[in-house]
């Protein structure tokens, strides 16, 4: 009968459960070694069953009345035996299933397929629920009449709970990386291939969710990666070395081109084993027309300031050049017999006042002009003027 309605697998976890609670020393200390081989099979199964306190085991009739009910029965619906025994099992059901008939249906299934399980809400005597993982045997005499039902059921309400909160903390994170529209975020699985895709990927690269899934990633990229093998790289990379980060172009669906920031990050599963890549994708466009706008206004101004440099140079040499030029005419002696007059002296006083006002660039051409090209001012400067006037140098 015990074979009948435990599983090999159950039957371990039991024997695993015993091992652990040290039921056997328990039962030693209340019913001796030679009163346990003086009993029956049936007697030492049933105080097994009575000693298992994680489990609740129980026998229901053809009828779905409860026939025998252990410790961990008792403790975990929190009815005594003669509280219990003889009541409809449906008792541990929710009103809600109760109305739909889920206990009939239990049975049913148990009494067809010979076994029915499953997870639900049961209640408690006190009215509390608690999550319940329940296995319903059938049991059947040796001429394979169906005779009744064994019924295990666990307690995995905390299991249960930490599942749950799991699958919140999935959807939040899920949720989370729905509302980010600046970033492209998704998975790839170990071959490249996109398996997920958020609404900051879609705005990005131009693709809907329907229209990427399944396809490899290298798509993103321009031919000439393509060509190159900068995809496979950057998974080998990351892989190895669990990141990879790069700046590059990359390709919209609609065949565009935008610069990108990418960071694609390996994820291993509890074992160490590689299921994939996360990859973030940024478009930074705007930021690098930005920084080549700069650099133009940067270069445009280091060749403003070489000009102005240079044109201030040239004015300094002009001026000293021009001084020079003013002592040595200075110091020339005046030709025999002539005197200077003295509106000639006036004019020497004007002069070096008019060239000095002159812009250096006017002075500078004056001075690297070939003396060739200058006869004139040459003869001004040295031969005396008719009607007996003597000229002054002039300087300039």
């Amino acid at each position: 009968m015990g074979a009948s309605f435990l599983r090999l697998r159950e039957a371990k976890e039991l024997l695993l459960s015993l091992w652990r609670l040290d039921i056997g020393r328990d039962v030693a200390s209340t019913v001796s070694k030679e009163h346990l081989q003086g009993i029956g099979d049936a007697r030492r199964l049933q105080l097994l069953i009575d000693a298992v306190v994680d489990y609740a085991i129980c026998m229901i009739d053809l009828d779905g009345g409860v026939l025998s009910w252990n410790s961990g029965a008792a403790r975990l619906g929190g009815y005594k035996a003669d509280e219990i025994i003889g009541k409809p099992f449906s008792t541990f059901y929710t009103p809600e299933d109760q109305k739909a008939g889920l206990p009939g249906k239990a049975l049913s299934t148990a009494r067809e397929a010979g076994r029915f399980s499953g997870e639900a809400w049961r209640v408690r005597k006190d009215g509390s629920r608690f999550w319940a993982l329940v296995v319903i045997d059938a049991i059947r005499d040796e001429s394979g009449e169906l005779i009744g039902f064994a019924e295990v059921t666990r307690d995995i309400t905390e299991r249960q709970e930490a599942y749950r909160n799991a699958i919140e903390s999935e959807r939040r994170y899920r949720r989370l990386v729905e509302a980010v529209v600046d970033y492209a975020i998704f998975q790839l699985d170990p071959t490249g291939h996109v398996s997920t895709w958020n609404t900051g990927a879609e705005r990005i690269k131009g693709y809907a969710r329907e229209d990427i899934i399944g396809q490899h990633f290298s798509r993103f990229y321009t031919e000439e990666d393509r060509k190159a093998g900068a995809p496979q790289r950057a998974l080998q990379q990351a892989a190895s070395a669990g990141r990879y980060e790069a700046e590059g172009r990359r390709v919209r669906k609609d065949g565009t081109l935008f610069w990108a920031s990418v960071v694609i990050d390996s994820i291993y599963d509890g074992s160490g084993n590689l299921i994939g890549f996360a990859k973030v994708t940024r478009d930074i466009t705007e930021r690098m027309e930005a920084q080549r706008r700069l650099k133009e206004t940067q270069d445009q101004l280091a060749a403003s300031q070489k000009l102005e440099a240079v044109g201030q140079l040239s004015g300094g040499i002009a001026h000293d050049f021009n001084n020079l030029l003013m002592i040595v005419n200075g110091a020339a002696p005046p030709r025999a017999g002539q005197h200077r007059a003295k509106p000639a002296t006036i004019a020497l006083e004007r002069k070096p006042r008019r060239a000095t006002r002159r812009r250096p660039d006017q002075q500078t051409a004056g001075i690297l002009a070939p003396a060739g090209a200058r006869p004139q001012t040459a003869q001004r400067q040295y031969l005396p003027r008719r009607r007996g006037r003597v000229s002054a140098p002039l300087i300039g």
